[in-house]
């Protein structure tokens, strides 16, 4: 029994010394998993935003169908007065024929623009090649790193986190043209999780184990992140370009929508909060998106400080926290209005 307080005792205070460092480590891992989720979201967004774009187009096209098409008495006026061939001067003749012209001209208008829309996807200013390219598996790469790293601390789980790393690494290698050596091993055979618990409270060897990783894998982290800076740049330069042709192309067909006297003034009201929501969510997005370059750069000096037991590490840590909580926020408001 003595001994047994002993251990708990030994216990406690091990628990208690590697407690900041589990903190840490949690945070980062939280932190990059939100930051992986962003870049992943702009890519996706990015498609997205242009089968919305494609569709404001094709819905112009019929609107449009609707407004050049002259009324039927409009057309039943001309076609009298050219059958006819309306008595009196011959300009009068000639105007007549004019209008019935013009008519005949509209119709076919019509039925030409009525044709060109399309029901079918019509996407616009997409960037190609990103959806399913190696830097959008290294993206998924760096999420699953950042959620096993936390539950690794969270949950004991440190398997997930050994299993997450080699895909990060060759996520790395991947995206790399001429990769560097990747990091040696990291992880032995599989312990048992009550035993490393046990050596945890005993000698914080799983906390050790935890950090052994994240040193193993800052190299890395930098590959993975400076390559998704490069993307980044296109994808978040597009999604604001998007965001602003979505807005005035659909402020255009909420013009031709309101110019249609069947239109009530309460259904035209609902059309203008629904794209003005719509309008919103892109808004947001491209926001986000336009942040890539801070929070990537938080990212690797937060991981390289936690890496390097740097005593400094706290500070970016907490910034890197704040960025990436805030543009998960940012997201998630979007998500929520889309």
């Amino acid at each position: 029994m003595k001994y047994l307080g002993l251990v708990i005792c030994l216990a406690c205070l091990a628990g208690c010394a590697g407690l900041p460092e589990a903190e840490k480590a949690s945070q980062l891992g939280d932190a990059i998993t939100a930051t992986g989720k962003l870049v992943r979201d702009s890519i996706a967004s990015n498609r997205t935003n242009a089968i919305r774009n494609g569709e404001e187009v094709q819905a112009s096209k019929l609107l449009r169908s609707k407004e050049i098409r002259p009324s039927p008495s409009e057309v039943a006026m001309a076609s009298r007065a050219n059958v006819q061939q309306v008595a009196g001067s011959p300009e009068a003749i000639g105007d007549a024929r004019a209008a019935f012209e013009k008519a005949k001209a509209q119709q076919l208008a019509a039925r030409q623009a009525g044709l060109a829309f399309t029901l079918a996807d019509a996407p616009t200013s997409q960037i190609n090649g990103l959806q399913n390219s190696a830097q959008m598996q290294a993206a998924k790469a760096l999420e699953g790193y950042g959620d096993a790293l936390k539950k690794a601390i969270d949950e004991g789980t440190i398997e997930k986190l050994e299993q997450a790393s080699v895909k990060l690494g060759d996520a790395a290698s991947n995206v790399v043209t001429a990769a560097s050596p990747l990091s040696a091993p990291i992880a032995g055979p599989a312990l048992k999780v009550g035993s490393r618990i046990a050596g945890f409270l005993m000698g914080n060897a799983y906390a050790n184990e935890i950090q052994a990783i994240i040193v193993a894998r800052n190299n890395d982290v930098v590959a993975v992140v400076k390559l998704l800076k490069e993307d980044m740049a296109l994808v978040a330069d597009s999604v604001k370009r998007q965001a602003d042709f979505f807005e005035v192309q659909r402020k255009a067909n909420l013009q031709l929508i309101g110019q249609d006297p069947n239109v009530t003034r309460l259904q035209l009201y609902n059309e203008y909060y629904t794209a003005r929501k719509e309008a919103g969510t892109m808004r947001a997005t491209a926001v986000a998106a336009a942040k890539y370059a801070e929070v990537l750069d938080a990212l690797v000096e937060a991981h390289a400080a936690v890496a390097a037991a740097d005593p400094n590490s706290e500070l970016f840590l907490k910034r890197f926290v704040v960025l990436a909580d805030d543009l998960a926020a940012l997201i998630k408001a979007a998500k929520k209005e889309a």
